[in-house]
């Protein structure tokens, strides 16, 4: 049976993880049930993060606070978002990771040049103007 299980990966940075989970076309929404299997998640999450694609199988992602540590939670059953997010979320930390860095480069007035690379990682390059 499928069910809703916490993703062992955590983020630091809500801003971030919410423009990465946006650049990847999920939407957030604050205290929302999931989409999981059978709808079997009945727990209201602080905050989700809805998956674009419809059907039976697109199931959606938890996001709890744990003193300023985020927790994902979700139900990987199906591939619905894995296709979106990468497995293991690899295409979400790659976006959030990178958003941090511009977000610290701008802050602190660094150029930066970011070149995707195939096999979905990125390269940046930064540097002090």
């Amino acid at each position: 049976m499928s069910h809703t299980v916490k993703i062992l990966s955590q983020f630091k940075n809500l801003k971030a993880l919410s423009k990465g989970f946006n650049e990847l076309g999920w939407q957030l929404t604050n205290n929302s049930k999931l989409r999981s299997y059978n709808n079997h998640d009945t727990k209201v999450y602080t905050r989700a993060a809805v998956n674009p694609e419809v059907g039976p199988n697109a199931y959606d992602v938890g996001i709890e606070d744990s003193n300023g540590v985020y927790e994902l939670f979700s139900d990987t059953f199906g591939g619905s978002v894995e296709r979106s997010l990468g497995v293991g979320f690899s295409r979400l930390k790659v976006a959030t990771k990178r958003i941090e860095i511009e977000q610290y480069a701008e802050e602190n007035g660094y150029d930066m040049v970011v070149k995707n690379l195939e096999n979905g990682g990125v390269e940046i390059e930064i540097a002090h103007t």
